[in-house]
């Protein structure tokens, strides 16, 4: 047994009686002394960041709509025909090859872009995640 059992175990130790509250004087001790300690997310190591967990739980949405629009866009893109000529003659036939080599450039620099944007979203998650720890 400790002290402090001992002490509520001996014959001679006074009878202690609770305040109007009902609390004991060691209770009322505690309790001066936890009001007065202040306790934020700051101050306890290793607990993450609020803001850093949000982050990350919104760039991870990010990341599978840009993963979902990528492969959309390289299924649109193999549905794009190729320039050859087809039934088309003339000036038609020419102006049919710009426009689907246009299509294609458009939808390869679309592709470019969001691959980029997911690759980016990636380091942007791999860096709050070190943060997080």
């Amino acid at each position: 047994m400790g002290p402090f059992s001992r002490r509520f175990l001996s014959p001679t130790a006074r009878p202690r009686t609770p305040d109007a509250t009902g609390r004991l004087p060691e209770a009322r001790a505690v309790v001066r002394r936890v009001e007065h300690c202040r306790v934020t997310d700051d101050s306890i190591p290793g607990l993450p960041d609020p803001a850093d967990l949000a982050a990350r739980a919104a760039l991870g949405s990010q990341l599978r709509g840009l993963a979902e629009v990528v492969g959309r866009l390289e299924r649109v893109r193999a549905m794009v025909p190729g320039a050859q000529s087809g039934v088309w003659r003339g000036p038609a036939q020419s102006a049919y090859r710009a426009s689907v080599a246009d299509i294609g450039r458009g939808l390869d620099e679309a592709i470019a872009a969001a691959s980029d944007a997911r690759r980016s979203t990636e380091r942007a998650i791999a860096t709050v995640s070190a943060r997080i720890g």
